[in-house]
């Protein structure tokens, strides 16, 4: 996780870096995004594959509430 920032009340930009040691292998992100409450009000996941070991990512969360923060929930090999 590099940062995040709310863009408006329902979506939040988050940026981060995956390091991948195989870039052989496809890896998948969860995203999520949380309100005040620490309660869960966006989830994606994104896909990263191709030849790049190291990739820096922005990416928007759509939310159903307003966003105070957002975290990486974990990665995982997708493929082989």
């Amino acid at each position: 996780l590099i940062s995040f920032a709310p863009q408006s009340s329902t979506s939040i930009e988050i940026r981060y870096e995956v390091v991948r040691s195989n870039p052989a292998k496809s890896v998948t992100c969860t995203l999520v995004a949380r309100d005040i409450d620490k309660n869960v009000v966006g989830e994606i996941n994104q896909v990263f594959s191709g030849p790049a070991e190291r990739i820096e990512q922005s990416t928007l969360i759509p939310t159903r509430a307003q966003p105070v923060n957002a975290a990486i929930s974990r990665c995982y090999l997708t493929s082989e």
